[in-house]
């Protein structure tokens, strides 16, 4: 079990992340291609 501790570690880091541009978006233009650019990098990363 103690190898996945890492990866999982990283996964939750991502998601913070995540979360974070979520919440920053809410707070500036969702439309924004900055934004887009940001969440199509995220994806990629998460799968």
């Amino acid at each position: 079990m103690e190898p996945l501790a890492p990866m999982y570690e990283r996964q939750v880091k991502k998601m913070r992340h995540f979360n974070k541009l979520m919440h920053d978006a809410d707070n500036h233009d969702r439309n924004s291609l900055e934004f887009l650019r940001a969440v199509r990098i995220e994806n990629s990363l998460m799968t």
